[in-house]
């Protein structure tokens, strides 16, 4: 979508020719979005350039989940001491 591109591209501050995203979900929701902007040796992204993508996204996905679920955990092991 072309008035995607020009959005992007004002956001970024650099033509932008093309662009591949994934999401990244934390727990079933969107957490946020990956992008990848101007493939180099092609004029577009392939099938293999999205796969890997989504790989990424999924990793860093589970990634932010066990931080937080740590996060967590260290909360609420320090609301415990502090309440004994």
């Amino acid at each position: 979508d072309q008035d995607h591109l020009r959005t992007i591209q004002n956001s970024v501050g650099f033509e932008v020719r093309n662009l591949v995203a994934a999401p990244i979900l934390v727990r079933g929701q969107i957490f946020g979005v990956v992008e990848l902007l101007n493939r180099v040796t092609s004029n577009q992204f392939s099938d293999d350039d999205l796969k890997i993508l989504e790989t990424f996204s999924t990793i860093a996905g589970r990634v932010i989940e066990v931080r937080m679920m740590l996060s967590w955990a260290r909360r609420s092991t320090e609301s415990e001491s502090q309440a004994a």
